[in-house]
């Protein structure tokens, strides 16, 4: 296979992978991650911060036949900024694409996961829940002054027929 063909299979994988983030989490927009030029140094898929809150992985793209787990797992951390997880996604024709973490980010992944599914309510949004109760307490008070409101004028209306 020509350079050239093997670097367009590796730059349709990441541009897929990049549109799969932005499709995976709704707040982001395209500019949120971004497949880099091939041949660029650092990461295959450059995340904005918003993102990298959502999905805080370095992404390391390889459309192969064959591969170098080994290699290419140790470009993917060399490249990983300060604070994220690397993350191998590879694929090759006409097969599935499959990603690789560290063992115990994938078991805290599926640990969350869990806990969140069986009733328990992650303590982010517990939190973000209680900070709005107020507020809802309010809206809640003013819409039941508002209803006495229209049920006074609504029987004054009434007796004046």
């Amino acid at each position: 296979m020509r350079p050239q063909s093997c670097k367009s299979k590796g730059r349709r994988l990441q541009q897929r992978i990049a549109r799969d983030i932005v499709e995976a989490f709704p707040h982001l927009t395209e500019d949120d991650a971004v497949s880099t030029s091939m041949g660029a140094g650092g990461e295959d898929v450059r995340l904005s911060t918003a993102a990298r809150r959502a999905l805080p992985l370095s992404i390391e793209c390889k459309c192969q036949e064959k591969l170098n787990v080994w290699g290419c797992l140790e470009q993917a951390r060399t490249n990983a900024p300060s604070g994220a997880t690397p993350c191998l996604v590879f694929s090759r024709n006409r097969a599935p694409t499959y990603a690789v973490v560290p063992w115990d980010v994938l078991l805290e992944l599926y640990r969350c996961a869990y806990h969140a599914g069986g009733g328990g309510v992650p303590t982010g949004l517990a939190d973000a829940l209680a900070s709005l109760a107020p507020f809802v307490e309010q809206e809640m008070s003013r819409r039941r002054e508002a209803e006495a409101l229209d049920a006074v004028r609504t029987e004054g209306t009434r007796e004046g027929e």
